[in-house]
């Protein structure tokens, strides 16, 4: 795997990861699902995350990557792991080796 690309593509993801806490913090916060059948507005959410992640990653990264590192994301931490893990970035500025593991599968 490509160091630049690698590099190029985690500073896209974390422009998404940005958004996200942006979105959800200047809002309302994600609901919590306890139920394992998804409800309307978890489903809202989730499109809305999707295009804002997505949108936010493409500035700097091919739009298959980016597309490849949500759907990545979301089929390992689950909706609530992935909105945690955006909270965790935004105020800690340090993103996982699982994440950064999974963004790399991207490449």
């Amino acid at each position: 795997m490509n160091k630049t690309n690698q590099t190029l593509l985690i500073i896209a993801i974390l422009a998404g990861l940005g958004f996200l806490f942006v979105t959800f913090t200047s809002e309302t916060e994600a609901p919590k699902v306890e139920v394992e059948q998804k409800t309307a507005v978890q489903e809202l959410y989730e499109d809305e995350m999707e295009i804002g992640f997505v949108e936010s990653c493409f500035e700097s990264a091919p739009l298959s990557q980016c597309q490849c590192a949500y759907d990545s994301l979301m089929n390992e931490l689950g909706f609530e792991g992935f909105v945690d893990m955006s909270t965790e970035y935004s105020e800690t500025g340090i993103i996982t080796e699982k994440a950064i593991s999974i963004f790399s599968s991207c490449i």
